[in-house]
């Protein structure tokens, strides 16, 4: 019996490293497999009659997709996360923002597990809001990811940019008020910046 590991195409580096230290470590090399590819190569992994079990963590759309592919083989699926945080009357507003700050931008939003909403007592509103944009997100740095002096880096791909904009258009279109950011930054290099 064998596990096949295919990420995403964006994270393929990651995967192979991650792998690379599994065996390293003696994880059997007939125990995991790695696969690189986009859709086809996982719809063929999700349909091979000798896959018994399939994980995957991703978007709802390709979470229902591999459900209604799999057939009766059994599916556990982790979709995209819609976090959110409480902030009571009686919190700590600086700790609040802070964290909210951090946990909500960290891998530049991109994770599932990134706080996404933020629900605040009405008589906290005001300040919250005041001390989240002014002494939190205003003062993240924006740049490489891989420098120890940036606090967000680049989006991983262009959809994942023109997603993060669709998201902002329809957000404002419901009411939202956008209250810093919002537009793409000058590029400094190849990598996209949000």
């Amino acid at each position: 019996m064998s596990s096949f590991l295919k990420p995403a195409p964006q994270t393929s580096a990651v995967a192979t490293a991650f792998v690379k230290l599994l065996l390293e470590a003696g994880f059997p090399e007939a125990g995991l497999q790695l696969v690189i590819g986009g859709v086809e190569a996982g719809k063929q992994l999700v349909t091979d009659e000798r896959t018994n079990l399939i994980s995957f963590t991703g978007g709802a759309a390709g979470g229902e997709h591999i459900t209604t592919s799999a057939g009766l083989k059994k599916v556990l699926l982790e979709l995209g996360g819609n976090g959110a945080t409480i902030v009571h009357h009686d919190a700590d507003i600086e700790q609040a923002a802070s964290m909210c700050a951090k946990t909500g931008f960290s891998n530049s939003g991109q994770s599932c597990i990134s706080v996404q909403r933020i629900y605040v007592h009405q008589e906290m509103m005001p300040s919250f809001t005041e001390v989240l944009k002014q002494k939190k997100v205003e003062q993240l740095v924006v740049g490489d990811p891989l420098s120890s002096e940036s606090d967000i880096g680049c989006m991983v791909d262009v959809q994942a940019a023109a997603q993060r904009v669709e998201a902002w258009i329809q957000e404002e279109s419901m009411g939202a008020h956008l209250l810093c950011g919002g537009k793409e930054m000058e590029r400094a290099s190849h990598r996209l910046f949000c």
